[in-house]
């Protein structure tokens, strides 16, 4: 069958008739308006000859086969509006395909018959997409990209929207959301009909715990167990779904599911509004870390790019479950001034898939709205973002234990806050699996655990503690997979346990026995003096001294490893503990009553330093 290939047309009259398809083989295709291009037989290809053809359409382009857009650039439609219009009227099954990129229609009418998105394969709709008929967005029968679908004015129609999406559900929790009115609990819940599956649950951020945490320890958050809470609040009984709420979901087997509906307005577009709260109730020292976390699920059937919400009362990070590795993947998409970086941990984290569900954490106690905007939507198969060449000070350390394995990001920024800030930082949450190997940095006074840390530049130099937890027994490593700093600058991690320093640009793997638990005492990364900084002495350094329950710590920021001993006095003078200490961060176990205390470090020069301090209970 000939295909009528064009080169370059303008349609002005009212009507043109096409009795089979139309292949653009480059050219430029005006169609006016008031006009309609009829294909009674056949489809549109954009091909292309390198020069990719394009269509500048305010008039009607009606069809009733695939409309394919194999070009290797460009967007097929130019001079986007809302008027011009694309009217699928055939009687069997057409494609909105191709190898190209994703094609930006003006409006779209699913006049009769099927017309779908292939997995993989993306389209956006600028102006009305109206669906008489039935209009799929296909998935693949594994995680590679479904189809996506970006409209940014009205769905409307009396015809039938089945969305698919395959979930990785077997033996595992993943996280889901939905991307129209009218689902119940039961479309996840009920497996075939053959039986009911009742691991669905929410969570809920106002929920208290009865005994306020007295620290950050992993530990803690097993009893936090009761914040996720069951959707279906009677057994058996379909409880309705929202759009822009999270949910988790554990199955026995993966599943392909659609998502189904006979009223097309259902189908979310627009801003979608959600409630974020922070409800003060686990403590006023650790309350930040435990209370303020909002669950919450993309309703679009497509992507979204973090980067584009606005963050108001919001930690700047996004925290995202990634169930093929067990473990938790930050994005924090505060660039630094001056080299437009970013700081993540997985490659994926910024765009948000469709259907998948994160968490926020709200900055400060109350409550707000947090706005989930359509403009942040995204195609998945756009390239992915990268970095500026020009970064700032980093370092990427992961922890290793065979298959498994986990991250930790320190970065240095003049601007940022020595503890949590909400604008560069990310907490540290915890895998469920505890056999994975956890590595996070610490913050003082208190203690949080982080994922991402930005401190400060120092004159002096940095260590900073590194916590490390699993509950196996055996051999890890501790890899320094990226790091970016000035020649001169010393990069050092430091085992407090058996007293080696390994200096990370030399060796960027260290490797060591652990009996299991949790452990923030043995581990230190040590920064020396930031090279675009005035050094006052070779041998400068500052020491700060503080108490944590029944322990003393020392924390020596210095350009150079310092050695000494530490005099812990009560107020007779009696000396009540003596300890030798070596390297920048050491705990000190103090057995002894509650009270005040002086605290004395003695280094190798006999320079001596006094901190007044209160050891509690």
């Amino acid at each position: 069958m000939r295909k009528f290939i064009l080169f370059s047309i303008s349609f002005f009259i009212s009507a043109s008739l096409f009795s089979q398809g139309i292949i653009n083989n480059g050219a430029s295709i005006v169609v006016s308006g008031g006009t309609t291009v009829n294909i009674t037989s056949g489809g549109y290809l954009n091909q292309t000859n390198g020069s990719d053809g394009s269509i500048d359409l305010d008039g009607i382009i009606k069809l009733t086969g695939d409309f394919t857009n194999n070009a290797t650039a460009g967007n097929v439609f130019i001079n986007v509006d809302t008027d011009g219009e694309v009217i699928f009227a055939g009687l069997g099954t057409q494609n909105i395909t191709g190898n190209g990129p994703f094609v930006k229609f003006e409006k779209i009418t699913i006049a009769s018959g099927t017309t779908q998105i292939p997995a993989g394969k993306a389209a956006t709709v600028n102006g009305n997409l109206t669906v008489i008929g039935t209009f799929n967005l296909l998935t693949p029968a594994d995680e590679n990209p479904s189809a996506s679908l970006i409209t940014n004015a009205n769905i409307g129609g009396s015809g039938t929207v089945n969305i698919q999406r395959f979930f990785k559900v077997a033996n595992r929790w993943q996280y889901v959301s939905v991307p129209m009115d009218g689902t119940t609990s039961d479309f996840f819940t009920q497996n075939n009909g053959s039986y009911l599956n009742p691991n669905f649950y929410t969570y809920n951020e106002a929920w208290n715990n009865p005994t306020d945490p007295e620290n950050s320890n992993y530990s803690n958050w097993s009893t936090f167990g009761p914040s996720w809470t069951s959707v279906q609040t009677v057994f058996g009984s379909p409880a309705a779904l929202t759009e822009g709420t999270g949910y988790i979901w554990y199955n026995d087997a993966n599943l392909t599911k659609t998502f189904t509906t006979n009223t097309p307005s259902n189908v979310h577009t627009g801003d979608l509004i959600k409630n974020v709260t922070r409800t003060s109730n686990d403590g006023p020292t650790y309350g930040n870390y435990y209370d303020g976390w909002n669950i919450v699920g993309n309703p679009f059937p497509s992507a979204i790019d973090w980067d584009g919400i606005t963050k108001t009362n919001i930690d700047a990070t996004v925290y995202m479950w990634d169930g093929d590795v067990g473990n938790y993947v930050y994005y924090n998409g505060t660039p630094i001034a001056g080299t437009g970086q970013t700081q993540l941990n997985s490659a994926n984290a910024r765009y948000i898939n469709a259907m998948q569900t994160f968490f926020v954490h709200r900055t400060t106690v109350g409550a707000s709205t947090f706005t989930l905007a359509n403009t942040a939507r995204t195609h998945s198969t756009v390239p992915m973002f990268k970095n500026s060449e020009s970064t700032a000070d980093f370092i990427k350390l992961k922890a290793v234990s065979g298959e498994l394995s986990d991250e930790t990001v320190v970065r240095f920024y003049d601007i940022s806050q020595p503890n949590f800030d909400p604008d560069f930082d990310a907490y540290k949450m915890f895998a469920w699996n505890t056999a994975i190997p956890m590595i996070f940095s610490i913050t003082n006074a208190p203690e949080f655990p982080l994922a991402i840390n930005t401190l400060p530049l120092s004159a002096e130099g940095q260590s900073i503690p590194l916590g490390f937890k699993t509950a196996a027994a055996g051999y890890f490593n501790i890899e320094a997979t990226e790091m970016n700093f000035a020649p001169e600058t010393e990069v050092y991690l430091i085992d407090t346990y058996t007293n080696t320093k390994i200096d990370l640009r030399m060796q960027n793997s260290y490797g060591f026995n652990f009996d299991g638990g949790e452990n923030r005492e043995r581990f230190y990364l040590f920064i020396g003096p930031n090279s675009g900084t005035e050094i006052p002495s070779t041998d400068a350094y500052s020491i700060e001294i503080y108490s944590f329950q029944k322990n003393v710590v020392i924390n020596i920021n210095s350009s150079k490893i310092i050695d000494g001993k530490v005099e812990i006095f009560n107020i007779l003078g009696e000396i009540v503990c003596v300890k030798n200490i070596s390297g920048p961060y050491s705990v000190i176990p103090v057995n002894t009553a509650a009270g005040y205390y002086i605290a004395k470090v003695i280094d190798e020069n006999g320079a001596t330093y006094t901190q007044k301090i209160y050891i509690g209970n």
